[in-house]
């Protein structure tokens, strides 16, 4: 495991492309991180308390965390997370995207955009301008 601490835009993008999922345990009012690895197409586990529920859908692009002591619920909001879909992480906040089907895999893209919403690179790259 390595630590960033300070990470350029287009590595941080990056990073968050690359991820199976973000943990965001915090309660906070809004969470931006949450928001941006949405956007990176990477689903989120969020804390159930704060303002992260309006951004995280439960289920669609990610998972809500009621109780983090409990490691069967950790490990049934990991599954969920990883069940979601790269475009539907990308488009769902904004309601647009479409599903093919209610079975998500995050290796494939059972979702897709609507016109004018981003699409994910199919191999990011450090260091290239976002």
């Amino acid at each position: 495991m390595t630590f960033v601490h300070h990470p350029s835009n287009p590595l941080l993008t990056a990073i968050l492309q690359r991820a199976s999922a973000l943990v965001f345990a915090p309660i906070e009012d809004f969470g931006i991180i949450p928001v941006e690895a949405m956007a990176a197409g990477t689903p989120v586990l969020a804390n159930a308390i704060g303002g992260a529920v309006e951004s995280v859908l439960d289920g669609v692009t990610g998972a809500h965390v009621h109780d983090w002591d409990s490691p069967s619920e950790l490990r049934a909001a990991v599954d969920k997370a990883l069940a979601s879909s790269p475009a539907e992480c990308r488009c769902a906040h904004s309601g647009s995207v479409k599903t093919s089907s209610p079975a998500r895999s995050r290796g494939s893209s059972s979702g897709t955009c609507e016109e004018g919403a981003p699409e994910r690179p199919s191999s990011p790259t450090p260091g290239r301008g976002s």
